[in-house]
């Protein structure tokens, strides 16, 4: 009789352990989600239309768009349209 106590317990011990097992991976585990924000014109983006990234060492953010240049710094943006501005590069002036 102890034996078969034993062996039922036994049972019921690996029974439960298995439930327990199934169950942990129904529950739905989710990574955290990276963080993203939409930016648009209404922003300060100069144009909907993006051609064109570039992260430059001081950590800007450089968009090439169908309207200018919109020079993003986590923030604010700053625009640049072409016709309208003068940007020094090196020694040189360019407009």
């Amino acid at each position: 009789m102890n034996t078969i106590q034993y062996s039922i317990g036994k049972i019921y011990f690996i029974l439960t352990l298995f439930f327990i097992v199934n169950l942990l991976f129904l529950i739905p585990i989710s990574a955290q989600e990276p963080y993203s924000k939409t930016y648009t014109t209404h922003d300060g983006l100069i144009h909907p239309q993006i051609t064109a990234l570039f992260k430059d060492s001081r950590n800007y953010l450089w968009i090439g768009t169908k309207g200018g240049v919109s020079r993003f710094n986590g923030k604010t943006f700053e625009n640049f349209i072409p016709g309208e501005m003068n940007v020094i590069t090196g020694n040189s002036s360019v407009s």
